[in-house]
């Protein structure tokens, strides 16, 4: 063993308690969506870094509420009779990657359009009657969260915080400080975006993710949440970005420890060593999507304790490579480049600057 893996196994060995706190999580979290759905019949889901193993904190927690009487189809396919969900009928138009529009069906009933559609008595530019309004669903979603809670005690503030696609309340049980909820109200779609089709077609000659777990990623198809990207208001009032929440959770599931790790010492260098200058640049979104990448680029076998080093080195490399080019592409539709609204400067000199660059390593498996 030579020194650099006997510096991994022991830098290995000690996150092995790490390691085991983000199995108990990830169990935890099983148990929890287990009861919020199968139990109190709630579709709700808990998200986030609490869902993906990698925070056990209770001050803040991340939620997905699936909205039920909305159901999302594609244009020409056919609709079941029997279904009591009001029909949206997806519209990717001029959209950015990653975006859409979601338009009633002629068979939606008047009084929800009525209330959650574009239309021009809300002061708003009538140019997209029929279209789903994200604003005006967040402010109707934002009204069932006392319903929502109301079997959990406890009392609930901040109910008119909104952030974004979510609803940003406390929830407060006795004398404690509250735990702050980032609440996002999502609409199912009954397919697969065409949009994402690429990755279930992508060429991975490395074998991650696996097949059977693409083919358990397929069958979750997608949710929409209430956020447009377009810079013009009454553009952006109209698109709805695609989630694949569920799906990325499982990818955060299927790693191995060693991957996990990489993971946090990534979030944990950022933090470290470029928050403080560059604040916002990088959210842990942004950072996850980047190791995603890395993975299936990288030989599943490589990702062992013995290698620990050799594998955070080749993070950081990751990431100098996306800020340097000023990309980081969504992993299931690349041609959404994440960095797109980030200042390219900002990018470039966080790469370039000496907090990350004097970290750069050269090495046969993860240099390009």
């Amino acid at each position: 063993m030579d020194d650099e893996e006997g510096r991994s196994s022991l830098i290995s060995h000690l996150y092995k308690e790490s390691s085991k706190r983000q199995q108990r999580i990830i169990q935890r979290i099983k148990v929890e969506n287990y009861v919020l759905q199968e139990l109190l019949h709630l579709p709700l889901f808990v998200a986030g870094s609490r869902a993906d193993g990698s925070n056990d904190s209770f001050s803040d927690i991340d939620l997905n509420y699936l909205v039920q009487n909305f159901l999302v189809m594609r244009d020409g396919d056919k609709i079941i009779a029997s279904t009591d969900k009001d029909i949206l009928i997806l519209r990717q138009g001029n959209c950015y990657p990653g975006y859409c529009k979601l338009e009633f069906s002629s068979g939606t009933p008047s009084d929800v359009q009525r209330i959650l559609t574009y239309q021009a008595h809300t002061n708003k530019k009538n140019v997209a009657d029929g279209l789903l309004s994200n604003s005006d669903f967040l402010a109707k979603a934002r009204e069932l969260v006392p319903v929502l809670f109301k079997n959990f005690g406890g009392s609930l503030r901040n109910l008119k915080n909104i952030h974004g696609p979510c609803v940003t309340p406390t929830h407060t049980i006795g004398k404690d400080e509250g735990t702050e909820m980032d609440l996002a109200f999502c609409i199912q779609c009954d397919h697969w975006p065409d949009m994402a089709n690429e990755w279930l077609d992508r060429y991975r000659p490395n074998g991650w993710p696996g097949f059977d777990l693409i083919q358990r990623i397929r069958n979750y198809k997608c949710w929409f949440v209430p956020i447009g990207f377009s810079e013009e208001e009454e553009k952006r009032d109209v698109e709805w970005r695609v989630s694949f929440t569920i799906a990325e959770r499982d990818l955060m599931w299927s790693l191995q420890p060693t991957q996990l790790l990489c993971v946090e010492f990534l979030k944990s260098f950022v933090s470290h060593k470029l928050e403080h200058k560059f604040p916002n640049l990088l959210c842990s979104y942004f950072l996850k999507t980047i190791m995603f990448w890395l993975f299936e680029e990288s030989p599943v076998s490589f990702w062992q304790s013995q290698n620990l080093i050799e594998c955070m080195k080749g993070s950081i490399n990751k990431l100098i490579q996306s800020l340097a080019s000023r990309e980081c592409p969504h992993y299931f539709i690349r041609n959404n480049n994440l960095f797109v609204k980030k200042h390219g400067d900002s990018l470039s000199e966080a790469g370039t600057s000496h907090h990350v660059d004097g970290h750069r390593y050269r090495n046969k498996r993860f240099h390009r």
